[in-house]
């Protein structure tokens, strides 16, 4: 995940696919709450520091120690943590006052002593790591141990708790998602290369991870996709490849919200994914060009020796079990930058607390702009308003407007038919609150037609 992302793309954009925001009459708006969650685990003891709660606040993998001020909205440090720059590291935490956020990314296992100095210092707590520990098939042991660390002092369960023992744990890859539909159906055998997503809800919990971060970048292998041909064979059939970049990570946040509210777990645990407007590396179904690190060819070729690149208009040759792709089929295809704003407002919608970006993977757009995109998105005024009220609810879960069995916003009504968003090429999600007396819909179509979508007795079309 951490490698500089051989996904770039050149061309010229088309017009953004459509996403619009309905406000409905609160007489749509549910009537009772949903049923009350278990109660969570014991807390720590009191006299240990609560983690500092976000608010409108998002990471950045390059944004490190800008020194930059934390007033919302705006991008939060995360120094990188080391045992060779733990010194470093623990002088700029200090240096951020009573009441910062301070949060550490972590890519390797840290010694004690390190995990001391930083998670039990009496200056400050800690209350948000994120953890890229990629070690093959030793990742889970990895993680787990980088969470007894950062809980216990010496990293011994039981002992001493640490001063940063109630802050969120996290490891890339790692989400409370207990299904994985949208991953291709040979993706396990991935596991143990590096930025590989594909570890389970056991593997989460086993950890002791409180932070779920799931990584949800358009073009990634752990998604199936039009282009590679694993979904035209199935009835999750989407219409183009567009569908496909936009809908599977949506489909992998929807589902890890609607787990944690199943257990009892939503609010207690954070969701906090990584995020990007495009990254295909490692991804031959959705290559047809080369990539050296700097520059991008287009060759019509899946060739993952010399890199991945994406050229919407250019076609992809046949290989292996990935069918052929003609210049149509891809022109056009890549997300712009509307939509991929609209895209991360539909994550805050599917029960994100934050999101943590990652790279750009688009040519000529850059990190800036890509980071500038996604804090459009998520505090679209609409949204943005009802999000802010503490009685409101997301259509996720226990609010499923389809009925219980579209669990994780899996189901849409289209043209008089339900199915998934993936065979629709249309989205929707929402959120209410009842003292505000407002309801909001967000709607996405990425298909390249119009589609009637039914709201239970109400409906619009989209164009």
């Amino acid at each position: 995940m951490t490698e500089k992302m051989h996904r770039k793309w050149t061309g010229t954009a088309k017009a953004a696919a459509v996403s619009m925001i309905l406000t409905a009459p609160s007489g749509l708006m549910a009537a009772k709450p949903p049923p009350a969650p278990p109660p969570p685990p014991a807390p720590p003891p009191v006299s240990i520091p609560a983690p500092v709660q976000l608010n409108r606040q998002f990471f950045d993998w390059n944004t490190d120690t800008t020194g930059a001020p934390q007033t919302p909205p705006a991008y939060i440090d995360s120094p990188r943590l080391t045992n060779s720059n733990a010194a470093a590291v623990n002088t700029f935490l200090q240096s951020l006052g009573s009441g910062a956020i301070r949060a550490v990314k972590i890519e390797a296992p840290i010694s004690n002593t390190t995990a001391n100095l930083i998670f039990n210092n009496p200056s400050y707590n800690v209350s948000y790591i994120f953890g890229d520990l990629e070690t093959g098939t030793s990742t889970p042991v990895d993680f787990g141990n980088l969470v007894k660390q950062v809980r216990w002092v010496n990293g011994v369960v039981g002992g001493t708790a640490s001063k940063s023992s109630k802050g969120y744990v996290g490891n890339f890859g790692f989400s409370a998602e207990t299904s994985s539909m949208e991953q291709p159906a040979t993706y396990n055998a991935n596991k143990g290369k590096h930025s590989f997503q594909g570890w389970s809800r056991q593997d989460y919990d086993n950890s002791g991870a409180n932070l779920s971060l799931p990584g949800l970048y358009p073009g990634d292998p752990s998604y199936r996709n039009y282009a590679q041909g694993d979904s035209t064979a199935t009835n999750q059939s989407p219409p183009n490849i567009r569908t496909s970049l936009f809908m599977m990570p949506l489909y992998r946040m929807g589902k890890g919200t609607d787990s944690l509210m199943s257990t009892g777990r939503y609010g207690v645990d954070k969701q906090i994914p990584f995020v990007s407007n495009f990254g295909n590396w490692g991804n031959e179904g959705l290559d047809n060009g080369s990539w050296n690190g700097s520059t991008a060819t287009a060759t019509g070729v899946r060739n993952g020796a010399d890199g991945y690149a994406f050229f919407p208009g250019t076609p992809m040759a046949a290989s292996g079990t990935y069918p052929a792709m003609s210049a149509s089929q891809t022109a056009n295809q890549m997300l712009s930058g509307q939509d991929f704003a609209s895209l991360v407002a539909h994550i805050r919608l599917r029960g994100a607390d934050s999101f943590h970006t990652l790279e750009s993977g688009q040519i000529g757009v850059s990190n800036a702009t890509m980071m500038a995109q996604a804090k459009e998105g998520w505090l679209e005024p609409h949204i943005n308003s009802i999000m802010g009220a503490a009685d409101k609810k997301i259509l996720v879960g226990f609010e499923q407007i389809y009925g219980s069995a579209a669990s994780g916003g899996t189901y849409i009504m289209v043209d008089g038919s339900i199915k998934n968003p993936e065979q629709a090429g249309a989205i929707l999600d929402g959120v209410y609150s009842l003292s505000q007396k407002k309801l909001d819909f967000l709607l996405s179509n990425m298909d390249g037609v119009s589609h009637k979508i039914t709201l239970r007795r109400r409906s619009v079309v989209m164009l």
